[in-house]
């Protein structure tokens, strides 16, 4: 552009701030832009005229707002709005939904709201529309301002029937009847009474299994017409009685379904035992059923609580008590476990001569288990059998496993895995069972959880997957044929409490006298003791 001044012509630059730090020459700012002015030669009238024109543009270049002459920034956020179909909703279960997002943002998009009597079906872009452009989930990028409008149909209402196993319906069944909109949940009303039966649930075939019964208060999403028959069986009873005879509990049940036998707790002086189908008078043990047995029902039953008198067991003095061959058969013997391991040489300790445990150790931790053995109880056995003096073998005893019930699976792994490293070191290896417990004793003791069947469960993953590289002590069925008793102390002196896990010290001391006759003869002779 030129202009004249000062009788001379000169020729205007205009340079961007964005693309020049600085004017070329005698450059001037204004409104961030540079007007460059050039000296030209004088010429005639028409370059007059162009200069008076120029001017006027020039001057319009510095004296317009500087707004003017900006390219307009490219928009930040974007909304996203939801709205009824017709457009027409203030509710906050829309307005809720807002999103403000950048430009090429990814959203993914809500739920249409729920509205009674319509069902979902997506989201359309247009106000009124019926049509689906999105459904609820779907990914979109945004880039520019939008409105979605939620697109729904008139829900369909269906019927649930409810109908007596074999088909036939009377009045109490017809009330069961609903109708139920689709898509949503229902639940499962109580079976009508029938005397003589016991209610199992509801199932869509006539005549269906208990097996495959839907319970009572299930809730099921309805998508159609549906019929739904009881399942009842005939019912059976079972009464609980205790040792006296009188009746404890009585169980109804469905005629061929298993009950399972519960846990009692310990009467004082007594030790529940389990259930027998017979009354036993006075002290009894070796029971017909032990608790958390199932136990199929076909017929009416008693059964009666098979109890313990702890009064009539026997308390083994240190002159009766059996002692280990020590230099004839073993060079030592160690007993590795719990608190129930501590218990056993806490009482010899305070009511045996010290000549009973001559040559036997004990390496026992209270309440561990495999994780505490594994990364110490090892290195302590170790020690013990590196100091031990002689050539006979080293009988090793272990009693692990009532803290950790479920982990049998890696006890055998690990076990079997040492084994060869202690036969290395001259040991006999054996495994005495986890022994007896009493699972509501121990629950009312604030002891952790455990049932009688997991230790017996416990005991038959042992035994079988040890019986390569271990001796498997029988422990527990010998208390349950001939008795014991529980208790809460393992110090070597009884508490007047009883925890159902721990043991009498005459239960203890027999325990550690099956275990040294066993050592010493292969076998347990309980018939004395």
């Amino acid at each position: 552009m030129h202009t004249r001044g000062q009788g001379c012509i000169y020729e205007i630059y205009q340079y961007s701030v964005k693309k020049s730090t600085e004017a070329p020459g005698d450059g001037y700012v204004f409104q961030e832009e540079f007007i460059y002015m050039k000296n030209r030669e004088k010429t005639g009238k028409a370059f007059r005229i162009k200069w008076l024109l120029l001017a006027l543009v020039a001057a319009a270049l510095i004296f317009v707002p500087a707004a003017s002459h900006k390219v307009s920034a490219a928009k930040l956020v974007y909304t996203v709005k939801f709205n009824n179909n017709s457009g027409t909703s203030k509710s906050k279960t829309y307005t809720a939904l807002t999103q403000n997002v950048t430009l090429n943002t990814t959203i993914r998009l809500p739920a249409v709201p729920k509205a009674v009597g319509y069902q979902n079906l997506g989201w359309t872009t247009r106000k009124g529309s019926s049509k689906v452009v999105y459904k609820a989930g779907a990914r979109v990028k945004v880039r520019k301002d939008m409105t979605l409008y939620a697109v729904r149909r008139k829900s369909r209402y269906y019927t649930v029937n409810f109908y007596l196993g074999n088909g036939s319906t009377n009045s109490a069944y017809k009330k069961l009847q609903k109708k139920v909109e689709e898509g949503t949940y229902y639940t499962l009303p109580a079976v009508p009474s029938r005397s003589g039966y016991v209610n199992l649930g509801w199932s869509t075939a006539k005549n269906g299994k208990a097996s495959t019964a839907k319970k009572v208060g299930t809730k099921i999403k309805i998508s159609g017409n549906i019929r739904y028959y009881s399942v009842q069986m005939q019912s059976v009873k079972v009464n609980l009685r205790k040792a006296n005879g009188t009746v404890w509990k009585t169980v109804t049940l469905g005629k061929g379904g298993y009950l399972k036998l519960p846990s009692v707790s310990n009467a004082t002086g007594y030790t529940f035992m389990g259930w027998s189908k017979t009354r036993r008078t006075g002290s009894s043990t070796d029971p017909d059923y032990e608790a958390g047995e199932l136990l199929r029902i076909s017929k009416n039953t008693n059964l009666y609580a098979t109890v313990f008198n702890r009064a009539l067991e026997k308390d083994i003095s240190s002159d009766e008590m059996a002692h280990p061959a020590i230099g004839m058969m073993y060079s030592k013997v160690i007993f590795v476990g719990d608190s129930r391991t501590a218990g056993i040489q806490a009482t010899l300790k305070k009511q045996m001569s010290s000549s009973v445990t001559n040559g036997v150790s004990f390496v026992a931790n209270p309440g561990k288990g495999l994780s505490w053995f594994r990364d110490t109880g090892y290195a302590q056995l170790i020690e013990e059998i590196d100091k031990t003096e002689g050539s006979k073998p080293i009988a090793v005893i272990f009693n692990l496993g009532v803290n950790d019930l479920g982990n049998a699976g890696n006890y055998v792994s690990y076990m079997t895995n040492i084994a060869s490293t202690l036969k290395s070191k001259n040991c006999k290896l054996f495994y005495m069972s986890v022994n007896p417990i009493n699972s509501t004793m121990i629950t009312k003791a604030g002891r952790g959880a455990r049932t009688e069947a997991q230790v017996r469960e416990f005991n038959s993953k042992i035994r079988s997957g040890l019986s390569l590289d271990y001796k498997y002590i029988d422990m527990y069925s010998v208390l349950m044929k001939k008795g014991y008793g529980t208790n809460a102390s393992y110090n070597g002196t009884d508490a007047d409490s009883d925890d159902g896990l721990h043991y009498t010290t005459k239960t203890f001391k027999r325990i550690y006298y099956y275990c040294i006759t066993y050592l010493n003869t292969g076998s347990i002779n309980a018939s004395y003791y």
